[in-house]
């Protein structure tokens, strides 16, 4: 902040309303300061100067500049949001607009007062200067041009003499009709600088100007001392280094150089063409035109075409790659050295270390942990007081390149064994977490589907419904038939609780013998002791047809015929191999069910000789019973 500076200002008291004593919108005069929120507007409507502040959308930004205060021009018209093209004091704002003025000084020159009555910025228009225009603040008034222009002018008994305006002093933007080149007889150049960041119009490290020694090409030079990017000589049409200059017919180029100066100009052939030049905050100078029916800026073209084209656009130990994002990133043992700054784009403070170096040592380190060591890095140059050696041994001389060390602390040094470990480790928690996100989903599932089949169960149970149960079901349902209640005719019987019982116990017969039985039972729809039109055991009956292939005569009558012959014939068979003599030729129930299933194939099973025997004996017996049956009915 500038020192605290009495500056006389000439304030003369309005004592009339007519038009004749008011100031025009357009300027600035010794009795129409700008202050607080008022503004003034070019006489077409184009531009409009006053109090602003930057609209940026990091937090770090609204705290550090939510409530300064800058004074400059931006567009009007047709462009929103705010988009400024010259700022006043870029480098020093001010915290209250509401007492701060912009105004015609006593000694002529256009100056910035601070809420503390302190100079903040002036247009330092030189006292000899202004004698021989005559200026004083009586007669001497700012106006602001269509053109973005702010020009200070006085009129004298001649003419009208400009004494000082803002397209000689650019800030990042190159506005249509200004000049931008080298003064030979004051040595004074109008130099494009870039913002320090999105949230800071101070100036940045990046600036455009005409090259000094005195061609005609254009360099965007670092931190002033650097150039990293030229525009090639002026060959009276484009710029050498710029071809697509040719490629757009919208602008009318001009470069001029005699013995007062050198400078290039354009215009707009379409004077509703809104068109303006910048130096971004990273370093590239873009042309940009608005388009209204998009309402945004479109990008004409840029140099240098890559980001990472731009000398240290990434500050110090940082690597920049324009397929990430963000742009730039610090290398392994160091973090960003402003992360406000980059939040806003602003990466030149680069990064710092994590560590300290152990500057003591400066010797090549390959294993001891308790010093300093070298981590292979791909680059171009190094120094070595910054921890950057070059290896000597390792030097392509075609290619012009060289292996480098960046030097770390002994904290710093990634190791190979710790690398790997954590790569192990890492790998073998994301198979676990897999693997255990498999098994809580297939417990869920597996919950889910017990729910839903006991649900089944118990709606079948309610409608008196015959419930078939599945074998997992019966030997979870007896606890893998641990609790034996006794022996019968047709196996042994086991207590259980079944699903959709209600909790209630259950008698459960495990045999694959009665299993077949029950399952010639179902498939016929009567039971096997029932007789028979020829008075035979039905069992018998069914196997025999089941040899010769004619299990259709054996489907329940009341289906009449419609049922999967193929399914019949398997349920047929399975149950005709469970009641066979011998207990090795009888299936076990995890076969039974596979078999039942499809996935495994069924031959044709032998007539059982005991169900021959069986119904020799009980011949009699259906006999005398069926007569009866006869009889009484």
């Amino acid at each position: 902040m500038a020192s605290t500076v009495q500056v006389q200002l000439l304030v003369t008291p309005i004592l009339c309303v007519s038009r004749r004593c008011l100031a025009s919108s357009d300027t600035i005069s010794a009795s129409s300061a700008v202050s607080g929120g008022r503004t003034v507007v070019s006489r077409g409507g184009s531009f409009q100067l006053g109090f602003f502040r930057i609209n940026a959308s990091s937090s770090s930004s609204s705290s550090r500049n939510g409530s300064c205060y800058y004074v400059g021009i931006w567009y009007k018209k047709a462009v929103s949001p705010c988009t400024p093209v010259w700022i006043a004091n870029r480098a020093a704002p001010v915290a209250d607009r509401a007492t701060s003025r912009l105004a015609i000084a006593a000694d002529g020159n256009l100056v910035l007062i601070n809420e503390a009555d302190e100079l903040v910025w002036s247009t330092n228009v030189s006292s000899a200067a202004a004698a021989a225009a005559g200026a004083g603040s009586n007669g001497t008034v700012a106006v602001i041009l269509d053109t973005g222009n702010l020009v200070l002018r006085r009129k004298n008994d001649v003419d009208e003499v400009v004494l000082w305006q803002s397209m000689d002093h650019p800030t990042d933007t190159w506005l249509p009709g200004a000049r931008l080149g080298l003064n030979k007889v004051t040595g004074e150049a109008q130099v494009l600088t870039t913002w320090k960041n999105s949230g800071d119009p101070a100036p940045g490290v990046f600036s455009l100007g005409i090259d000094p020694a005195g061609t005609s090409q254009y360099f965007i030079v670092w931190n002033r001392t650097v150039p990293y990017w030229a525009s090639g000589e002026w060959n009276g049409d484009i710029f050498a280094g710029i071809p697509e200059m040719t490629s757009h017919y919208m602008y009318n180029f001009e470069f001029v150089s005699d013995a007062n100066g050198s400078y290039f100009t354009y215009s707009l052939q379409d004077p509703a063409i809104i068109s303006r030049l910048v130096v971004g905050v990273s370093g590239q100078v873009t042309q940009l035109t608005w388009a209204p029916s998009a309402d945004e800026w479109i990008l004409i073209w840029t140099e240098p075409h890559r980001l990472c084209d731009v000398h240290a656009v990434c500050g110090a130990f940082a690597v920049c790659d324009e397929k990430s994002e963000p742009l730039c990133s610090c290398l392994a043992g160091f973090r960003a050295a402003s992360p406000g700054d980059w939040d806003l784009g602003d990466y030149t403070k680069g990064c710092r270390r994590n560590t300290p170096l152990q500057c003591a040592s400066t010797s090549m380190v390959t294993g001891d942990k308790d010093e300093d060591d070298f981590l292979l890095i791909a680059a171009e140059e190094s120094i070595v007081c910054t921890g950057i050696r070059r290896s000597r041994l390792q030097t392509d001389e075609a290619a012009g390149a060289a292996n480098l060390y960046l030097r770390l602390s002994a904290m710093g040094v990634p190791s190979k064994s710790s690398k790997k470990t954590i790569a192990l480790a890492c790998a073998g928690a994301a198979a676990a977490l897999i693997l255990a996100l498999f098994v809580a989903m297939a417990f869920v599932l597996v919950r889910m589907l017990r729910r839903r089949r006991s649900m089944r169960f118990a709606q079948a149970l309610e409608r008196g419904n015959l419930v078939a149960f599945r074998y997992s079901d019966v030997r979870r349902a007896t606890k893998n038939f641990s609790e034996n209640l006794g022996g019968g005719s047709f196996g042994s019987v086991y207590k259980g609780k079944l699903p959709g019982a209600g909790g209630a116990d259950a008698a459960v017969t495990a045999d694959v013998y009665s299993f077949g039985m029950v399952l010639l039972e179902i498939v016929s729809g009567r039971r096997n002791a029932r007789c028979s039109s020829a008075s035979e055991y039905f069992p018998l009956v069914a196997a025999r047809k089941v040899l010769d292939g004619e299990v259709a005569g054996l489907l329940d009558e009341r289906l009449d015929g419609e049922a999967d012959m193929e399914e019949l014939d398997r349920a047929c068979r399975v149950a005709c191999w469970c009641v066979q003599d011998e207990e090795a030729n009888r299936p076990t129930m995890e076969q039974v069910v596979q078999a039942l299933e499809g996935v495994i194939a069924v031959d044709v099973p032998p007539v059982p000789v005991s169900l021959k025997v069986f119904a020799d004996d009980a011949s009699s017996y259906f006999s005398d019973e069926c007569s009866q049956l006869k009889s009484s009915s």
